[in-house]
């Protein structure tokens, strides 16, 4: 497999990832779905997997998805932020030019601060504290999601809606969409 397809391969792995997050996201909001399917983006993250199991001091079989991203992660380099996460994902896509720059002038031990933090995050849960949990991009990703994006929208289709379904030969449209 040529570079070429394999960058083709992850985009498209990161575009069914991202879908699939914001549809089980919808769902899970709408109560549309069972709740084991609900936290699977949380079952495939290392990092929740691995503070969940450290804070419980002992192996949660749910979150053994986490070994599969784990293993994956070996074989193929950066799996879960470069092909799964949601996240990662979106801000792959965003593309900060600036960012990338001001990185690149940082002091290398500057750089080393998010290892110094994954480290404390692993020593509390260890220590059954995962206060600094809300770090991981992914709950991040999930609450902000939860807190601003959907309710927004919700408040602006069913604005939009109320608006159409004022004019009498539009009700029938705005009944199908609903």
């Amino acid at each position: 497999m040529t570079w070429k397809h394999a960058r083709r391969l992850r985009q498209g792995v990161q575009v069914a990832c991202l879908l699939l997050f914001i549809l089980l996201l919808f769902a899970t909001v709408q109560q549309r779905l069972a709740p084991s399917l609900s936290d699977l983006f949380f079952r495939l993250n290392p990092l929740s997997a691995l503070t969940a199991m450290l804070s419980e001091k002992a192996w949660i079989p749910r979150l053994g998805l986490a070994l599969l991203t784990i293993l994956l992660t070996i074989v193929l380099g950066r799996v879960w932020c470069g092909w799964l996460c949601p996240f990662g994902t979106l801000l792959e896509w965003a593309r900060f030019r600036s960012a990338h720059k001001r990185a690149a002038r940082l002091p290398v031990k500057l750089r080393t601060v998010k290892y110094f933090l994954l480290a404390v995050i692993l020593v509390l849960a260890l220590l059954g504290n995962l206060t600094l949990a809300f770090l991981d991009p992914l709950a991040i990703f999930t609450h902000s999601m939860t807190t601003t994006i959907i309710p927004v929208l919700n408040y602006s289709i069913t604005s939009l809606e109320r608006l159409l379904y004022a004019v009498p030969f539009l009700r029938p449209v705005v009944d199908w969409i609903e």
